[in-house]
């Protein structure tokens, strides 16, 4: 049973949320602080297509409550450039280059595949060499190159949690093997709701349940009405359960943006009356 359950959104700087989601007054650098008051966690995806610096990990921190979670969305480099082939020293240089800053807020790290990618046995050899503890995330991240040279952070504290989430986006990863490694190394297989846009394994592989809701604009043209909540809830405990899975992470990446934070906050409430037990 799903004992902690995080729902939130993909981002938080859209232009659409002012107004409807942000008060027309807000300044965007308080938009992270107000977004993390009203939604338990947020995917980061600035990190998807740069490095950050050690302070910009700081300041995400400094802006939210006790309590928070950020999902952080690995570098495109990795997942779209390299193909996940060849990419211990950019992995190295993603971890080295301020994640452990967020200490307990820290989240699952999201890799996304690209929907081009096609499955191999360096997907496995990738998967099997993902640091799963904070002991080995610190090790693998002292191996950075000469890029984050001038702006790492290689202290860990023993509130730091690493965990990895997949999101597959093309059939061919479609293999058991895959699942397999997944499960042998607690890695969740992303649950996609996209109206089949990209595949969807519905299968939990992990402790916990990584979860994205992308609410296609040609069938939710203003976003889930309660009907879609309640069945993607159902979906999601009926997940869980073939794990044991005591954890979740939820978030909407609507295709219509403007509805992302709404549809969260309804999900949220629709959790929470039904099950008044999570937090």
């Amino acid at each position: 049973m799903i004992k902690s359950l995080k729902v939130g959104v993909s981002g938080w700087t859209y232009d659409g949320w002012k107004g409807s989601f942000y008060p027309q007054s807000l300044k965007p650098k308080d938009q992270l602080s107000w977004a993390s008051r009203k939604v338990k966690t947020i995917e980061i995806n600035g990190t998807f297509y740069r490095l950050q610096k050690p302070s910009d990990y700081e300041n995400w921190y400094d802006d939210t409550p006790d309590g928070f979670i950020f999902a952080i969305k690995a570098p495109r480099y990795i997942t779209h450039v390299c193909g996940l082939k060849d990419c211990k020293t950019p992995v190295a240089n993603f971890l080295a280059n301020g994640l452990f800053c967020l200490e307990d807020k820290l989240g699952p790290i999201l890799w996304q595949l690209p929907p081009q990618g096609h499955f191999g046995p360096h997907v496995l050899e990738f998967m099997k060499h993902l640091p799963q503890d904070a002991e080995q995330a610190l090790a693998l991240a002292r191996k950075h190159d000469d890029k984050v040279a001038d702006r790492n952070y290689l202290t860990i504290s023993n509130k730091v949690t690493i965990r990895h989430a997949i999101e597959i986006r093309n059939p061919s990863f479609m293999k058991d093997s895959l699942l397999e490694c997944a499960v042998a190394n607690n890695i969740a297989i992303v649950y996609t709701e996209s109206a089949e846009r990209w595949p969807n394994p519905a299968i939990s592989t992990a402790d916990f349940v990584y979860a994205r809701f992308h609410a296609p604009e040609s069938l939710y043209p203003e976003g889930y009405e309660p009907d879609d909540l309640l069945a993607l809830k159902k979906e999601l405990t009926s997940l869980a359960e073939t794990r044991k899975a005591s954890e979740a992470f939820v978030f909407f990446d609507n295709g219509f943006k403007d509805s992302a934070p709404r549809d969260a906050q309804s999900f949220a409430r629709l959790w929470h009356d039904e099950n008044r037990q999570v937090v």
